[in-house]
């Protein structure tokens, strides 16, 4: 594997501690990331080569309308792109190939995450402020490399009323298992679930659902916050009947009572990527039932997930079913 490293990153402790892991012959200087990442490669093989760069404008951007929980909340972006391929992520409209970037100038987001709640508390709002972290990237699926939850766990914890969410379809926690404690008050890890068969033929490369969930019974045993997300609601045949099948494993397999929250969302896309998908998979029957609505999203009918959101409030009465892009 190539590793291609700005040479602005090259002395942050983040850069030495990849690079230590990998032969020197493997590591190639350039000056801007944007100069190959920005080259239409989408057909390169996926694990070839990752990138290390520094993010010299952080970006802490609004959430769209609806998404996640009430009140103020943003992304930012350590990392562009994912070590797997799910073959409906948007993310395959949005950039021109699949290299994985790392930024890591940690302390500098870091910072920028500090001015915006500092701005945001000065300005009189007290309520919850969350920031979502994964929305570019697996972070967790990628954590032995980057140790990104160990710098940014305890960051989050000196806040009040501040929360991160970190998504993943990993299992990949055996590096961070010595640094949780019962008192990760601030992080919550969210797992995205999904049939088995749909998992098999569209997310390549993610963790198997045994793997996930044993995984997140283990995060619920070391005290970790855990969320539930079932999201993209994909359009399958048999669809009711794959995710009731999905839903009665992932009750038999852990400790419903202990899981923080329950999220369910829509394959949902702005045109633009939708254009960019179609062009990729013209065939796949996932988007045959996607309509344009009124703020030119492409979405699933109502109907659609008026009948998932039955399912599932059916088979977690004890839960708040929560709606990305109510």
């Amino acid at each position: 594997m190539l590793i291609y490293v700005e040479k602005k990153a090259l002395t942050y402790p983040i850069t030495q501690q990849i690079l230590a892991k990998f032969s020197s012959q493997n590591v190639i200087e350039i000056q801007h990331y944007k100069n190959l990442f920005d080259q239409n490669m989408w057909d390169y093989p996926l694990l070839d080569c990752i990138i290390l760069a520094k993010q010299d404008n952080i970006s802490i951007l609004d959430t769209p309308p609806n998404y996640g929980f009430p009140g103020k909340s943003f992304f930012f972006k350590p990392a562009i792109n994912c070590i797997s391929h799910c073959e409906y992520c948007y993310l395959q409209g949005t950039f021109r190939n699949r290299f994985p970037v790392f930024f890591v100038n940690y302390d500098e987001m870091q910072l920028a995450i500090s001015d915006k709640i500092n701005l945001l508390r000065t300005s009189g709002y007290d309520w919850q402020i969350t920031f979502y972290a994964s929305n570019y990237a697996d972070l967790l699926a990628t954590e032995h490399l980057t140790n990104f939850h160990q710098h940014f766990i305890p960051f989050f914890e000196q806040f009040d009323s501040v929360l991160m969410e970190t998504r993943t379809k990993s299992g990949n926690i055996n590096s961070l298992l010595p640094h949780l404690t019962k008192w990760v008050n601030n992080t919550e890890f969210a797992f995205s679930l999904s049939p088995i068969s749909i998992a098999q033929k569209y997310e390549h490369g993610t963790a198997s659902l045994p793997n996930k969930l044993q995984a997140i019974q283990t995060l619920l045993s070391a005290g970790a916050r855990v969320w539930l997300r079932f999201l993209p609601l994909l359009p399958v045949p048999n669809c009711p009947s794959e995710y009731k099948n999905l839903i009665q494993t992932v009750r038999e397999s852990i400790d419903i009572q202990c899981i923080s929250s329950i999220f369910i969302a829509p394959l949902i896309y702005n045109h633009s990527d939708y254009a960019k998908i179609l062009q990729k998979y013209p065939n796949s029957p996932l988007y045959t039932s996607l309509h344009k609505t009124s703020d030119n999203l492409m979405k699933m009918p109502p109907s659609f997930y008026d009948e998932m959101e039955f399912i599932f409030r059916s088979w977690f009465p004890e839960k708040d079913i929560l709606r990305d892009f109510r």
